[in-house]
C-alpha cells in the first residue's frame, strides 16, 4: 500500500479531531448518564481538555480548509 504524505496527514488529522471530539463528548455526557452527584468535576475536565486541544484542532482545520485547490495564475 503506497500512500502519499498528504493522505497520511489527512488520515492523522481526522483521527485527532475525531478522538478529541469523542473525549470531550464523553466527559460531558458521562455524568448525565450515570447520574453522578458531583458532575462539576467532569465539566471542569471537559473545559480543560477542550482548552488544551482547541488550538491543535483549529490549526488542523485551518490548514486543510485554507488550502486552494486551483493553481495560481
Amino acid at each position: 500500500m503506497n500512500m502519499s504524505p498528504a493522505t497520511i496527514r489527512g488520515i492523522l488529522s481526522i483521527i485527532i479531531v475525531t478522538g478529541c471530539f469523542l473525549v470531550c463528548s464523553a466527559l460531558v455526557i458521562l455524568p448525565m448518564i450515570s447520574g453522578l452527584q458531583n458532575a462539576k468535576e467532569f465539566v471542569v475536565a471537559a473545559k480543560e481538555f477542550g482548552a488544551i486541544f482547541t488550538g491543535l484542532i483549529g490549526t488542523i482545520i485551518g490548514y486543510y480548509f485554507g488550502q486552494s485547490t486551483s493553481p495560481e495564475a
